[in-house]
């Protein structure tokens, strides 16, 4: 995206299900639009990729619709937008704006006419955006600096273009768990093992798919519907406290149209209950508290500083009186009297979040290594290591290998769905995607602000075994895409992101280590991109800027697959590469620059090493039979030796139930059962 252009735009509009319907018409902005004036002047074609609930406005007075530069133009913008609106009149076009209700806008405006309008309009809720077109650039560069919507002044008509129809993408694709080890001269065989036993599931003997296939229905069963009502499948918390949250219809209601901004919502009408609820919730989670100026002065000192509140809005009776107490709290983001002004705001940080989402969790283990190798250095390795990484690599090696059907997507939509039952806007997407995907547009699917992206993501990061199974299919086209768009030629990318003190001083203790990422990891081509994320997001002062900068040379052997996915993602032309689960790094510096953004150097790598390959025969002549395969029982000991031993328990149990009586697994079946247990 050029510099100049909205960060967010394309963003948002691609994602309906965040729009708010006001629950008052007590105001013009609450005014539905004429319909037949709509259908005489929108500009719309009939795809399903074009982008509803958003809308582009053109006002210029002298426009010639007629002409071939402007029929061209609406002719690309239109493979984005849904509605294009034409505008001579500048009343006409105010008029028209004010009445828009259920859609975001973006502007584009003659230079002659910006400096009158843009005053008039600039505060509009549904205004998104304002892009400048004229003649002489310099002219409104000066004025434009007061104007916050006004994302570009611009010349060439391709230029709007572009900027309009680039989307935001979300610099910090969401929650990245990290595990770090020492150099490999002092290698961790806990760090070894992660990556070894990588490799060994890809000998598994897939004549034993049925078993497989067996067990993860098994899995599927036990995430049963009250589970997915009473966990949070994303990261996002809405918290209601307040002691009348319950009792007003006018609180329902906008309950009800908060959830389509974020799904997860808990109202609380007590202190204790709430306060309980909040410290039992991960810090690597976020919470956004709701709550009444009376309880908020009692509780709000008391939560302040847990990691994973990231905004507070006291919603009260009287604005003056809260306002002192809340200015020495600066997660406070507003004290707001009016339910329409709260639900505009929590809708527009939401906005502002999904463009920055750089304080999304960034896990960091970072293990320390015995120097001395010996032969019972794996029993040890594997009940002491930092095992939520290797049990994340055994289950994805298991789950790449595995062949899908189209009843592995019919699981994974109706547990969707069952989660979403009660949020109608999450509900068409998932209808949207029953419908039309197909396993050459999952980064499509991925890259998009969707269930999917936050419910793999999350899933990744707590290991949740049920919800990994029936996502196998997205994960296993995933890697088949990055295989297939592999970069062909050394790259260096940036990846902006903000962390505490604390996550940063581990990284500073292990320079020279290897850092193995355990999901997805998303970068860009674009540094100046990653740092505009970092420097436009409003951070507290306990957390640290930081940007990895990171080289990738495609022709080291035995590396994870990386790709510039731009023309495949939902939004296009970002310069986005991203980086298979499972990837290694080498943590080769760390520098703060003049700005106060720490720099973090980072080469990608294999584990070409000879100590690997040491460890690695010890755990194949344990493991793996005579025809180099693993079998189902195998793994489940390697389960057991992780210390997963309930894991470990459902593989022996679903075993037990395929084997035959006489069969020879039988008896080590129920001896490594008697053990986990």
């Amino acid at each position: 995206m050029g510099c100049g252009a909205s960060e967010v735009s394309n963003s948002l509009s691609q994602n309906p299900q965040y729009t708010v319907t006001p629950l008052s018409s007590s105001s013009t902005l609450n005014q539905q639009p004429n319909s037949n004036r709509l259908r005489k002047r929108d500009h719309r074609i009939d795809t399903n990729e074009i982008i509803q609930n958003f809308l582009l406005i053109w006002l210029d007075e002298n426009i010639d619709e007629s002409s071939d530069d402007h029929l061209n133009s609406i002719e690309q913008l239109r493979r984005t937008i849904n509605t294009i609106e034409i505008f001579h009149d500048t009343n006409e076009c105010i008029d028209y704006m004010s009445q828009v209700q259920n859609e975001k806008s973006l502007l584009i405006i003659s230079g002659a006419l910006c400096e009158s309008v843009v005053p008039r309009i600039h505060d509009t809720i549904q205004l998104h955006s304002i892009y400048v077109f004229c003649q002489k650039q310099e002219k409104y560069e000066e004025w434009a600096k007061n104007w916050s919507k006004v994302k570009g002044i611009f010349t060439e008509i391709t230029s709007v273009c572009d900027a309009v129809r680039q989307s935001a993408r979300q610099c910090d694709q969401d929650d990245i768990g990290i595990t770090g080890v020492s150099s490999l001269n002092q290698i961790e065989p806990s760090f070894m093992y992660t990556q070894l036993l990588k490799e060994i599931i890809l000998e598994i003997d897939f004549d034993e798919q049925k078993e497989i296939k067996n067990l993860v229905e098994q899995n599927i069963m036990m995430a049963t519907i009250p589970t997915l009502q009473e966990n949070n499948l994303e990261s996002i918390y809405l918290i209601w406290l307040d002691a009348v949250v319950d009792q007003s219809q006018e609180n329902i209601d906008a309950q009800q149209q908060i959830r389509s901004i974020i799904n997860h919502l808990k109202t609380f009408q007590n202190i204790q209950d709430c306060e309980k609820y909040i410290n039992q919730i991960s810090k690597d989670d976020r919470i956004l508290l709701i709550v009444s100026g009376q309880l908020g002065q009692e509780i709000v000192p008391r939560i302040h500083h847990n990691r994973q509140i990231f905004s507070i809005y006291v919603y009260c009776m009287n604005k003056a009186k809260n306002e002192e107490w809340a200015k020495h709290f600066p997660k406070i983001k507003g004290i707001i009297t009016e339910l329409n002004d709260l639900l505009n705001q929590i809708q527009l940080d939401h906005f502002k979040r999904i463009e920055n989402k750089v304080d999304e969790p960034f896990i960091i283990n970072i293990s320390k290594f015995n120097n001395n190798y010996n032969n019972n250095i794996i029993d040890k390795s594997t009940k002491e290591l930092n095992g939520e990484f290797l049990y994340s690599q055994l289950l994805m090696d298991c789950l790449l290998r595995m062949k899908s059907n189209l009843t592995d997507k019919n699981e994974f939509i109706n547990l969707c769905k069952k989660f979403y039952e009660n949020n109608s806007k999450e509900l068409n997407l998932i209808k949207e995607f029953e419908k039309n995907y197909s396993s050459n547009q999952v980064l499509w699917w991925y890259t998009r602000d969707s269930f999917i992206y936050r419910l793999l993501n999350k899933a990744l990061r707590i290991q949740n075994i049920d919800l990994l199974f029936v996502f196998r299919f997205i994960i296993y086209d995933i890697e088949k895409q990055l295989k297939l768009y592999q970069c062909s030629s050394s790259i260096r990318v940036y990846r902006g992101q903000l962390m505490s003190i604390d996550e940063l001083n581990q990284l500073k203790n292990s320079i020279g280590e290897y850092i193995s990422i355990n999901s997805f990891l998303s970068t860009s081509l674009n540094r100046q991109q990653a740092i505009k994320f970092l420097n436009e997001y409003n951070f507290s002062h306990n957390l640290q800027k930081i940007l990895f900068e990171i080289d990738a040379n495609p022709y080291i052997n035995n590396l994870k697959s990386f790709a510039n996915i731009s023309s495949k993602s939902f939004y296009s032309n970002e310069q986005e590469i991203l980086f298979m689960f499972g990837s290694i790094f080498r943590l080769i510096n760390i520098k703060q620059d003049n700005n106060g953004i720490w720099i973090i150097q980072m080469i990608l790598s294999n584990h070409n090493n000879e100590n690997l390959k040491i460890l690695y025969d010890n755990i194949k002549n344990e493991y793996i039979d005579i025809n180099n395969e693993i079998s189902l029982l195998s793994f489940g000991n390697i389960l057991y030796q992780m210390g997963k031993y309930d894991l470990a328990e459902k593989y022996f149990q679903r075993l037990l139930k395929d084997l035959s009586n006489n069969h020879d697994d039988i008896s080590k079946c129920y001896y490594s059962l008697g053990w986990s247990r």
